[in-house]
């Protein structure tokens, strides 16, 4: 977080970084891009996320280069809360160290009983 902040900081641009865990912060409709690490299976991540985002707000999911299972897994829930897969970008920082960007651009509005409580997301993924 120091980092990002010391970089928001030299770039001089508008931008306030919220450190936190989705399910605790309990903002709607407010975000132009979440970013989240692997720290959940993509279905469960992306009910956490795309509620919080404004239309057109993208949500980017750091993922392993073996994604497509859980993209698959998560195309029921993406359409669901309003959102649209539109990239993915493989980077690699080394030679063994590959991952992927899966960047998915809200389009429309969440339903409104979204998101879950997280021990139901976690019990019962989308």
């Amino acid at each position: 977080m120091e980092f990002l902040n010391r970089l928001i900081n030299l770039l001089d641009v508008n931008i306030h970084l919220i450190h936190g865990r989705a399910e605790e912060l309990g903002i709607f409709n407010e975000f132009d891009i979440i970013m989240a690490r692997a720290v959940a299976k993509l279905n469960i991540l992306v009910e956490m996320a795309l509620p919080m985002l404004k239309i057109n707000g993208y949500f980017v999911a750091f993922k392993s280069i073996h994604y497509q299972e859980e993209l698959d897994q998560a195309k029921h829930a993406i359409e669901l809360l309003g959102g649209k897969v539109e990239k993915i970008i493989n980077y690699t920082l080394t030679e063994d160290l590959q991952h992927v960007y899966i960047l998915i651009r809200k389009i429309k509005h969440s339903p409104k009983i979204y998101p879950r409580s997280f021990a139901k997301i976690k019990k019962s993924p989308l």
